[in-house]
């Protein structure tokens, strides 16, 4: 045999294995995931038809709901996007934690980290809060 066709035949089977591993990929990708892919769009279809700009749409922490983070605020959305709520879910079993709240302080911190190189920042010795001001010098 030579060389050449040694080379050849490693190609074809280094490209088989590979073709294969990705088609074995594309299947492992079960049904639930291609059904959440599914209610995310047609969640965020029905988002903006009510003229609200989707900032992201991910499972909420009550099964069968999707939070939706939007430009006028927070909602939940059933997963077949038939049922809209708006207001506050609260952990009963976590001594009242607001869990709208909390995915609301991350979206906060995110935001104003576009002014920290405009800030003053006096920090206190043992800070245990942060209170951020906002002033309009021109007010």
């Amino acid at each position: 045999m030579s060389l050449n066709l040694v080379r050849k035949f490693f190609t074809s089977v280094v490209a088989i294995v590979m073709l294969s591993s990705f088609s074995v990929t594309a299947l492992a990708l079960d049904s639930k995931t291609q059904e959440e892919v599914r209610s995310v769009e047609q969640i965020t279809a029905k988002m903006q038809q009510l003229k609200l700009t989707v900032t992201s749409v991910s499972p909420a922490a009550v099964e069968g709901l999707y939070e939706v983070l939007t430009d006028r605020g927070i909602f939940y959305v059933s997963n077949n996007g038939q049922y809209l709520l708006q207001g506050n879910i609260y952990d009963l079993d976590n001594n009242m934690e607001n869990i709208s709240e909390k995915s609301l302080v991350a979206v906060r911190k995110k935001r104003l980290s576009a002014f920290v190189k405009d800030m003053i920042i006096y920090k206190a010795p043992q800070e245990q809060h942060v209170i951020t001001v906002f002033t309009d010098s021109s007010c």
